[in-house]
């Protein structure tokens, strides 16, 4: 599949961070497969849902029909059998709500996005797996800032808009498509080798690597994805 037909089907895909604390045990923790309907297709999902030692509720979703794995899930809010969580994508944010049945062992529910609702079954199938992207190193100061670049696709061209920058002493970095109405969307394994960086996008199963300029304004590289591999160069904004 190719990148411009990715973000044609971005209406399929979420992306977010880690959710509010549980209250305690609860059935609702583990692996959960099926699928949501979406006009013309099943979009076949595997949630994973758990929590950590402090009882904060953690999770991640696969989309193996948009190759995306361990993305991870939001806003997740369990009570008394109801499950919601949300991916953010700007004004195409999505959010999942869903009850869980008596038996433990079954959830439905709908997946809200761009004020449409689409049904979702979920069975669970075993324990949860949910995979914690490590924290990234501390960005160094030439690469902080807002980058922007245009990608050149047989289906069109596509912007793309890079903010990178550290919170709490670890790097972070985000992905906005302008044209396509996305923001926020979450890079993780950021890795800064001399003056190399790469960085996974996992929504999109998408990945860019690129070495900083002598300048320090812009970053030629590459964006793998779908079997594609793409020059990218990032211009760094004012």
């Amino acid at each position: 599949m190719t990148i411009k037909k990715w973000y044609a089907a971005a209406l399929l895909l979420m992306v977010s961070t880690p959710g509010v604390a549980a209250q305690g045990p609860s059935p609702v923790a583990g692996r959960w497969e099926g699928a949501v309907s979406v006009p013309s297709i099943e979009l076949a999902v595997v949630v994973d849902l758990d929590t950590t030692k402090d009882g904060t509720w953690i999770g991640d979703i696969d989309i193996p029909q948009q190759q995306a794995r361990d993305v991870p899930l939001s806003g997740i809010t369990v009570a008394a059998g109801s499950v919601t969580f949300e991916i953010p994508l700007g004004p195409a944010t999505a959010r999942f709500e869903g009850k869980v049945s008596e038996d433990g062992n079954t959830m439905t529910g709908t997946m809200s996005q761009g004020g449409a609702g689409y049904p979702f079954t979920l069975k669970r199938t075993g324990k949860a797996a949910v995979v914690v992207a490590a924290k990234s190193v501390e960005l160094p100061a030439r690469f902080v800032g807002r980058w922007e670049g245009t990608l050149n696709t047989p289906a069109g061209s596509v912007r793309l808009v890079f903010l990178l920058g550290n919170t709490d002493g670890a790097g972070r970095g985000t992905v906005d498509s302008p044209d396509q109405g996305m923001s926020g969307l979450l890079l993780s394994d950021i890795v800064v080798t001399g003056d190399s960086l790469s960085a996974r996008l996992r929504v999109a199963a998408a990945a860019f690597t690129g070495k900083l300029g002598e300048d320090g304004k812009t970053i030629t590289g590459e964006w793998a994805q779908g079997g594609l591999t793409l020059p990218l160069v990032l211009k760094k904004l004012p």
